[in-house]
């Protein structure tokens, strides 16, 4: 159906930050409302909710439109609001793996929860701003991808015992919660958990900063290239071996670490 702009709000949980650059984009093409996609709307407790369409709403209300074509449904939850969302994105947009998360959350996957109770346990926040965005804040995890892709290799231990050795070792540095720290600390736990005690691990590296295992990192990707969260895991082999005669860690990597 048509509906009146000034009727429609956009979805409070599901609203992203306006791309005024999108936005700019779509109204310099031109604007023709009864060509656009629909707007999908919810019609819940009296109200209409975009659910999906909040840039080209934008661009309609700039151009001083009245009306928009839109695509309503009833009768929905906020959780049929979210798997709608998400479903409309991956298949028609490029969203965001934390777009994507947080609009799991909505709907209570017990996937997203049991990360997002893990993250918490730490201290963590998963926020909805990119790294390096203005108002980041460090404790907050942004690479939620790379969390999710360890949560589904080894559930909530894997992302717990990596949580535990990147947090004990470097809380307070800049790039602790970075995607190839978070996975390089899964790949040294892969690989060693069964071959040593980790307490004997924090105490080995409780000395040696963040910013050598990277430094370190980078020269492997140097000297090799090849993934950077490996070379994370093979460089923090290094300084666990360095300086040790007896109870060395073999290496498991396929170069020298």
């Amino acid at each position: 159906m048509v509906l009146p702009l000034n009727l429609l709000k956009i979805h409070p949980v599901l609203q992203r930050d306006i791309n005024m650059r999108k936005v700019r984009e779509m109204r310099n093409e031109g604007i023709d409302p009864m060509a656009l996609q629909p707007l999908t709307v919810s019609f819940r407790d009296g109200e209409y909710l975009v659910v999906d369409g909040q840039h080209r709403y934008t661009a309609l209300k700039l151009e001083e439109y009245k009306t928009a074509p839109c695509r309503v449904f009833e009768g929905k939850t906020l959780a049929d609001e979210a798997k709608a969302f998400v479903k409309i994105q991956t298949s028609n947009y490029r969203m965001t793996a934390l777009q994507v998360f947080h609009r799991k959350l909505a709907y209570n996957d017990p996937d997203a929860l049991a990360i997002k109770e893990t993250a918490e346990k730490y201290g963590l926040v998963i926020t909805n701003k990119s790294r390096g965005h203005k108002d980041y804040r460090h404790n907050e995890l942004g690479a939620i991808g790379i969390v999710e892709g360890v949560y589904k290799e080894g559930g909530v231990p894997a992302l717990d015992a990596a949580f535990n050795l990147i947090l004990t070792l470097w809380r307070d540095e800049e790039s602790v919660l970075e995607g190839r720290v978070i996975k390089g600390a899964h790949i040294f736990l892969t690989k060693y958990k069964s071959l040593v005690d980790m307490n004997e691990v924090i105490r080995k590296l409780k000395s040696v900063p963040l910013a050598s295992v990277l430094k370190r990192a980078h020269l492997l990707a140097e000297i090799r290239s090849g993934n950077a969260a490996t070379n994370i895991a093979a460089s923090i082999l290094y300084f666990y071996n360095s300086g040790r005669r007896t109870r060395r860690l073999p290496n498991l990597f396929l170069f020298d670490e």
